[in-house]
């Protein structure tokens, strides 16, 4: 779903500093300070890509939604076409008068 069209980028990792595997447990050697520094890296910049590609797909199904409520309102319920006529009539800058006509049954 992640596509090419967004623009991030991420630092590439740096290595860290005196870290010893030893039988599956990490140790670090802490002798030379009292003060040390946690660096974690996480690679996300899939998942905003993924996310604004969501986000772009949910703006586009809300404007066929919009456009799709828009056509509705000329569909006539007696023979199904869109041949609607609707007439406003607006009286003091409220609105007067307002009615539905199909132009194929009348």
């Amino acid at each position: 779903m992640a596509d090419n069209k967004s623009c991030e980028e991420i630092n590439k990792p740096k290595p860290p500093v005196t870290v010893k595997k030893k039988n599956t447990i990490f140790e670090a050697d802490f002798s030379s300070s009292k003060d040390f520094i946690v660096e974690t890296y996480f690679d996300i910049n899939g998942t905003f890509k993924g996310l604004k590609a969501i986000q772009r797909e949910a703006k586009k199904a809300a404007a066929a939604l919009k456009e799709l409520d828009e056509t509705k309102r000329f569909i006539c319920p007696s023979c199904g076409l869109i041949s609607l006529d609707i007439v406003t009539v607006y009286a003091d800058n409220r609105l007067a008068y307002y009615d539905k006509k199909c132009m194929e049954c009348g």
